[in-house]
């Protein structure tokens, strides 16, 4: 069976830097698996286990029924359709002679990356299909065609009809495709594992489900603490285009402040129970599907960055915890980079950049720390701070970056890369306030030490008249005195 986009090496190197780790994000090899035993094993696989040689070609006496069968259902057509046209065109394009032919040759555009020219010949395959369940498998390959060009709308419509399909791995996959587009795009989808017959695809279901789990609490947590995502921005930047670093903070806490912290903690609580719940599922779930792997990692990664999210930034061994946090899920997601197919290995890397456009967010918001007294002591935290927290958007930003360029270069579209694309905007304009800050403050830095210079000045000025006018006086006083003994 064929899995991802097998038979093609992507590679993508990014180096990246935190204060404990540096990492290199390396592209897996894509591979695929190959059968060729009915028509339901040339549906596109993404369970698969193993990775073996895909586009081999078939003998030629496979091909005889096949024939046979295409020229009884094709000859002397009188009023050919559009649909039926292109695909008689697309035979003689292909140079192939069968329905079975043509199948094969998009499969093997698909497998070389050649993901436009394999959706055109599934969509005339799906309209041109011998039987019912050629039509099936043709349809559900145009799916997964269409989630690679980043045709979300027109997958999800694909896997809904095929949900409803008599054979049991079309509509159990349609689902499990559906539901997967969903998750990502931060969707409530109701999955149940028990409408799956075989361990793989329960599994599976499981996975998904707990990924559900594990991005609401990251999404409902974050808004609980910041707000909801689409206005941080708002938030950070404050009244006159500036970044309220450190300045959220209220020494004086009023009746409400000290029950709202107290159902804070309850809420951190509940959380940290809902974690552990979701580990032991975790540890229940055994399985050799890769992409079942892939979720699992991503769910660990996310548990880790749900305890950094809840953990408070004071006093230091907080800190310190919320960093270890921090590189426990940086580490979960990179595995998923070196492991996973395409589809995943982008959730991977944006995930990665999530944790640092975090650290920028989390910083910002947050108070300026209670050994800092004097207004001239948090000025000089606040300076230290923006300039630190430019190095995490910078990070951040190639992140990003990377994952949309790799996306580009395979030709890959996916959920995960559009989120990428957003976040880069966001970011980019941190970065401005950022710059405009620093610039701010070196030019009132710079009129402070003029207006500094000037008043010396004026005080020297004004310190050598006195200190003349004192001489000044001294040799009046004198003169007076001589005059009045010389007058005796």
């Amino acid at each position: 069976m064929i899995k991802g986009t097998g038979g093609e090496d992507f590679k993508l190197i990014k180096y990246i830097s935190t204060t404990a780790v540096t990492i290199s994000l390396t592209l897996l090899i894509l591979t695929g698996c190959a059968a060729k035993k009915n028509i339901i094993e040339k549906k596109i696989d993404f369970l698969c286990c193993d990775e073996e040689e895909i586009g081999k070609e078939k003998k030629k006496d496979e091909y005889k029924v096949d024939r046979e069968r295409d020229k009884r259902n094709n000859k002397h057509l009188e009023g050919k359709t559009p649909m039926i046209l292109e695909y008689e065109t697309l035979k003689g394009e292909l140079n192939v002679r069968t329905y079975e032919e043509m199948f094969d040759k998009a499969m093997q555009l698909y497998s070389e990356g050649k993901i436009s020219e394999s959706a055109r010949i599934f969509q005339v395959l799906v309209e041109n299909s011998p039987s019912s369940d050629y039509k099936e498998v043709a349809s559900f390959n145009l799916g997964i065609a269409m989630e690679r060009l980043g045709e979300e709308e027109k997958a999800q419509e694909i896997y809904t009809d095929l949900i409803l399909s008599p054979q049991y791995e079309i509509r159990a996959d349609a689902f499990l495709r559906f539901a997967r587009i969903k998750i990502s795009q931060g969707e409530d989808i109701h999955i149940d594992e028990k409408r799956f017959y075989d361990e793989e695809r329960k599994n599976f279901a499981k996975a998904l489900k707990i990924l559900q789990q594990t991005e609401k609490i990251i999404s409902e947590t974050y808004e609980k603490k910041y707000g909801k995502k689409d206005d941080i921005s708002e938030e950070i930047r404050g009244e006159e285009n500036t970044i309220n670093l450190g300045e959220n903070g209220d020494e004086d806490k009023s009746i409400q402040q000290i029950e709202d912290e107290d159902k804070g903690i309850q809420q951190i609580k509940d959380i940290e129970q809902q974690i552990k719940d979701i580990e032991k599922e975790i540890e229940r779930i055994i399985t050799e599907s890769h992409e079942v792997k892939s979720v699992l990692r991503l769910c660990k990664g996310n548990i880790n960055f749900i305890r950094a999210i809840i953990t408070p930034n004071y006093p230091t061994e907080m800190v310190e915890m919320k960093v270890k946090y921090l590189l426990s899920a940086q580490k979960e997601y990179f595995d998923v980079v070196k492991n996973s197919e395409a589809w995943w290995m982008t959730a991977g890397v944006f995930k990665i950049g999530e944790i640092y456009k975090y650290l920028f967010e989390d910083l910002a918001n947050s108070p300026a720390p209670q050994e800092l007294k004097t207004e001239e002591e948090k000025e000089i935290y606040r300076q230290e701070l923006i300039k630190e927290l430019k190095k995490a958007l910078k990070i951040a930003q190639e992140i990003y970056e990377k994952n949309i360029s790799f996306a580009q270069r395979i030709k890959l579209q996916t959920v995960w890369v559009k989120k990428s694309q957003k976040e880069l905007e966001r970011i980019k304009k941190y970065l401005e306030i950022a710059k405009t800050m620093l610039e701010n403050k070196k030019e009132d830095q710079n009129d402070k030490t003029t207006e500094q210079q000037k008043q010396q000045k004026e005080k020297t000025i004004m310190n050598e008249g006195i200190k003349d006018h004192n001489e000044e006086n001294k040799k009046e006083y004198n003169i007076r005195y001589l005059n009045k003994h010389t007058q005796r």
